[in-house]
């Protein structure tokens, strides 16, 4: 690739950050975007883990702002709602013109299974009735994902769902380089989403699984032991560097190369990770950024922290920068915030560029103590236990992302000269623009529209729509005992959980039992107001 590339945008979604600046600010503190579930109760059960990396609002969206029926909105894919919304705000903050439309702009995006489409739509009878099996599927495939953003959004350039595992957003980011490069555009959206269900559960945990037993991710640690899930989504927007500057775009940091390639059965298996091909990406997009060993400062590695990948990683990476002649700076993001399968490469290219931009190295969460098996390469590879000032004119990153069946995408990217952080902040303001309505279904049942703190219902209205839906009844008796009709204490901590989102209040499980009717429960938390 001869043509650099500027990253003129950005925007995300992650666990414990909604925004670029939040997400700088934990990657900077000690703290994990990694939760407790909400279903922490069933930890006594045989290896259950109630942890996971929960993004924030994950069914808010404004569909009156695109035109999107509440009724469309509410069988569409979250997934699908998170990227347009993040598209939108990324190059709306750039200063394009959706009017004018004057530059070809491509999209390039990817999103994790369909959880949403089989796990909650097939299984709503009302929904199955009311639409067609195709309209349900057009609302919810990978395949209309990037389409839908280029329609919504009016972008005339490619629109491609770009899937490969775990590595698909960082993918994506290569192809719209490449398309780039080749001039087919002159402005490229590139990311990726991913949503797994029950969004605030936890999961079990099988011996030999890449899964943490711990609900913790110890990267490169001598605890590494598996990962853990985590929820979000990731946007950035490109432009070639000179339409960058004679643009007068903030620039937040410049793609110098970029390479993928797959393992092909240079591996045990089909999942299993290969060294070589790793080895290999790795020395031709060196190769290919004109830069040496000696350059580069930081890799963002993929670093799952589980036993077999974190070795095989760690030795590519060594075997290409073992002549360096200073340390090399290792890292990886999910330690804060879980592995997020298709989002987990943009996730790490977005950490890279604000580091790249606020030239200060993110330490790497839960590190204590290297890995035994990474040992014969700590020579020149460095693990930081708190954020470290480069203060050099020019820092220079690569970024690795793995996928399960063998792509592997390898990016690197150098900092930008004379960066001002307050240009973040004023980017950051040009997000916040969305009103938050949320639509899902909350059980195969029943479908629901909420808008958020409405001042519109009652306590007795929102209690006793919450029971209906929690008990998947259409009508509910004011004097029936819950646990007489259905009720369980499983199905109790589920209303709860609802009501206290719905009320912002702190409602007990015990007031439950004490006041297991509706009309003793609506008087008692009447009583609380």
């Amino acid at each position: 690739m001869n043509q650099e590339i500027a990253i003129v945008g950005l925007d995300c979604n992650f666990p414990a950050a909604k925004n670029p600046f939040e997400y700088w600010e934990l990657l900077k503190s000690k703290t994990s975007g990694i939760k407790l579930t909400e279903d922490f109760y069933l930890h006594n059960q045989t290896n259950f883990v109630p942890y996971k990396g929960i993004m924030n609002d994950p069914f808010c969206f404004d569909a009156e702002f695109f035109g999107i029926s509440p009724a469309d909105a509410m069988i569409m894919d979250p997934q699908h709602r998170i990227l347009i919304q993040l598209a939108y705000r990324a190059l709306n903050a750039t200063g394009h013109n959706f009017e004018k439309n004057s530059k070809k702009t491509g999209v390039f995006s990817s999103c994790g299974f369909p959880e949403y489409f089989h796990k909650y739509l097939l299984k709503n009878k009302e929904i199955t009735h009311k639409y067609e099996n195709h309209y349900l599927q057009v609302a919810n495939d990978k395949d209309f994902l990037a389409t839908r953003i280029a329609y919504h959004l009016n972008l005339t350039g490619p629109a491609v769902t770009v899937q490969s595992g775990c590595s698909s957003s960082l993918l994506a980011v290569h192809l719209a380089v490449q398309s780039l490069s080749l001039y087919e555009i002159d402005v490229a959206i590139a990311g990726g989403v991913s949503i797994s269900y029950p969004i605030n559960s936890g999961y079990h945990y099988t011996e030999g699984s890449i899964l943490s037993p711990d609900g913790k991710v110890h990267a490169f640690d001598k605890k590494a032991n598996g990962t853990v899930r985590g929820d979000g989504a990731g946007i950035v927007v490109l432009k070639r560097l000179e339409d960058a500057l004679n643009d007068n775009n903030t620039i937040f940091a410049i793609i110098s190369a970029s390479k993928t390639n797959n393992d092909g059965k240079n591996k045990v298996g089909f999942t299993a990770p290969s060294y070589l091909s790793q080895k290999q990406l790795l020395d031709e997009c060196l190769e290919e950024s004109g830069f040496n060993v000696d350059d580069i400062d930081f890799i963002e590695g993929h670093g799952t922290g589980t036993k077999l990948g974190d070795p095989i990683e760690v030795r590519a990476i060594y075997d290409v920068y073992k002549n360096k002649k200073d340390m090399l700076i290792l890292s990886s993001v999910k330690p804060h915030i879980g592995h997020l399968d298709a989002a987990s490469g943009i996730a790490s290219l977005i950490k890279t560029v604000l580091f790249l931009y606020n030239k200060t190295i993110p330490h790497t969460l839960n590190f204590e103590e290297i890995n035994p098996l990474i040992l014969p390469y700590q020579k020149i590879i460095n693990i930081l236990n708190d954020p470290l000032l480069l203060e050099k004119d020019q820092i220079v990153s690569g970024v690795t992302s793995l996928g399960i069946g063998g792509t592997n995408v390898h990016v690197i990217l150098r900092s930008y000269p004379g960066n001002n952080p307050s240009c973040l902040l004023s980017h950051l303001r040009a997000l916040d623009i969305f009103k938050k309505t949320v639509y899902v279904t909350d059980t195969v049942e029943n479908v629901k529209l909420y808008e958020e703190n409405s001042p519109n219902n009652s306590v007795k209205e929102i209690v006793t729509e919450a029971w209906k839906e929690i008990l998947g009844c259409k009508d509910a008796d004011i004097d029936l005992n819950f646990f007489d009709i259905g009720g369980t204490s499983f199905l109790a901590i589920q209303c709860l959980n609802l009501l206290n989102k719905r009320l912002n209040k702190k409602i007990n499980l015990t007031d439950f039992y004490e006041y297991p009717t509706l009309r003793l429960f609506i008087q008692k938390i009447e009583a609380k107001e």
